[in-house]
């Protein structure tokens, strides 16, 4: 059959294709996740930075230090992406209700409890230090505790990222997320660099959480009030913690699924191979980072379509396209060019670690697939989803304690946990899909 357009002119056809691509472009869908997309892919070229610039001023057994607490920090850190998580979904219902003056109050709120709530983390951690030195084979007892200080500040930085996204202020949100790189990479590299070792790194980094929620402050001016009247916030508190306990074994579960085998291989392996691990691990999450922007993007998007009873399933399969685009560009990328992106990354030192980075590259593109599928359950509220997550993390760490002979083994292990769990993902998609039509 022939198309109306053949019959054309060539410039009215070349008019009409551009419009098509301006309305594509207009698409909240497509030019939310290009200016978030750039804005942490500029930010995560500032964060491997620092990766590179700790994997060359610090020692492999230090550097594996670093990461090890970075992955303990993670994991910790789930409580706080429970509440972001939370935050974004009840911002986006607020802002889709023009409450303006309810945002302003609950985010002065909220900025109060996280640091009290950080505070007792932290108090937490300082008690248990020196177990959890011991368990990590980390005997600078004063990195552990300047370490501290950042977990009492993990809860406080979630809330300017939650805001901006919840109140749809993407250009704001890429702006942050790339002056956050940026000074994240510059103050604790200084750190190390004048001799404070991993201490001087995460000291920088509390210092950043600080400087940048006062930046946060500018950028989110416009959608608040002056004057907050005396409101009762008690019904927000409410459905932020209904629905933040509802998603804490989800996010935990994830956390532990990325995180769980750089602890294991922490404790099985000779220091410096640990070091070479967490170097796959960092050149391997660059997809986790580039990649996961369209989760970023189609969170609040798909919240109020939900909470205004419009088709979400239509909106998911825009995201779900350009979602397996970039997992496919990412896996051929690093599949191809593995110790070109170890040498710009790292240099010689690492280039050990260059057989892994493919393997590796797989497991993140399903971990990327996973978060995606589950942060679009949680968008509707089918927090039921960590009923397929908690016995996936509780395989990957028996699987892991039993075959653990070498890192491939480890990575294999992990590939063939996330590749069952994101089946039973998409199994269950089509059938919430199936239930609702049928209703």
């Amino acid at each position: 059959m022939l198309k109306f357009t053949e019959f054309m002119p060539e410039p009215i056809k070349d008019v009409i294709y551009m419009e098509r691509i301006k309305a594509v472009l207009k698409d909240q869908t497509v030019s939310g996740t290009i200016v978030v997309t750039t804005g942490l892919f500029v930010s995560s070229i500032f964060s491997y930075f620092l990766q590179f610039s700790l994997g060359r001023f610090l020692p492999v057994r230090e550097y594996g230090d670093f990461n090890a607490l970075l992955s303990v920090y993670y994991i910790v850190g789930v409580p706080s992406t429970v509440l972001g998580i939370s935050i974004i979904k009840v911002v986006s219902e607020l802002k889709a209700e023009k409450e303006h003056e309810k945002v302003s109050g609950l985010f002065w709120n909220l900025s109060l409890f996280s640091l009290i709530f950080g505070a007792v983390l932290a108090a937490v951690f300082l008690i248990l230090q020196k177990n959890i030195g011991s368990y990590l084979n980390i005997t600078d007892g004063t990195v552990l505790k300047i370490y501290s200080a950042l977990i009492m500040l993990s809860f406080l930085s979630l809330i300017p990222q939650s805001f901006l996204q919840g109140l749809l202020k993407f250009n704001s949100y890429a702006f942050f997320v790339v002056i956050l790189g940026l000074l994240r990479l510059v103050i604790p590299v200084l750190f190390v660099i004048v001799g404070y070792g991993v201490a001087g790194a995460y000291g920088g980094i509390s210092i950043v959480i600080v400087l940048t929620y006062f930046i946060s402050l500018l950028l989110l001016r416009s959608d608040f009030v002056i004057k907050v009247h005396r409101i009762s916030f008690n019904k927000y508190y409410k459905r932020i913690l209904t629905f933040s306990a509802s998603v804490l074994l989800v996010n935990l579960a994830l956390m532990m699924l990325n995180n769980i085998d750089v602890l294991l291989v922490k404790r099985f392996f000779l220091p410096e191979v640990a070091g070479y691990y967490a170097g796959v691990v960092t050149v391997g999450k660059i997809l986790l980072f580039g990649a996961g922007t369209v989760s970023v993007v189609m969170f609040p998007q798909i919240s109020q379509a939900h909470i205004k009873n419009q088709n979400v399933y239509e909106k998911l399969k825009k995201f779900l396209a350009l979602q397996l685009i970039i997992v496919i560009l990412g896996l051929v990328v690093f599949s191809v060019f593995p110790k070109l992106i170890v040498r710009i990354m790292f240099g010689n030192p690492f280039l050990p670690t260059v057989p892994f980075i493919p393997s590796f590259a797989i497991f993140m593109c399903l971990y990327v697939l996973i978060t995606f599928m589950v942060n679009f359950f949680l968008a509707v509220n089918q927090t039921k989803v960590f009923l397929f997550l908690l016995p996936a993390v509780t395989v990957q760490f028996i699987a892991l304690n039993i075959f653990n002979d070498s890192l491939f083994t480890i990575i294999r292990v992990n590939i063939s946990v996330a590749a069952m769990l994101l089946i039973a993902l998409f199994v269950f998609g089509y059938w919430i899909k199936q239930s609702e039509t049928s209703k």
